[in-house]
């Protein structure tokens, strides 16, 4: 159960142009490992849904554009 409604979250990206046509990029999401949820439409009594956000999380990959 999440009691207080009030998070703070920071996020990072980074890119990297490694020529015309590649780009290599590194995120990081919920970098302070923040537990809270989002609530979103109402179920048949009248309650929100919630929905947990994701703990701290991180992707890398690669664009290349033709």
């Amino acid at each position: 159960s999440y009691l207080d409604s009030n998070y703070v979250t920071l996020d990072m990206a980074i890119t990297y142009k490694a020529s015309k046509n590649l780009k290599i990029f590194a995120k990081g999401y919920n970098l302070l490992n923040e537990a809270y949820c989002e609530t979103a439409g109402l179920d048949a009594t009248g309650n929100s849904y919630k929905y947990p956000a994701q703990s701290r999380r991180f992707l890398i990959g690669a664009e290349y554009s033709f």
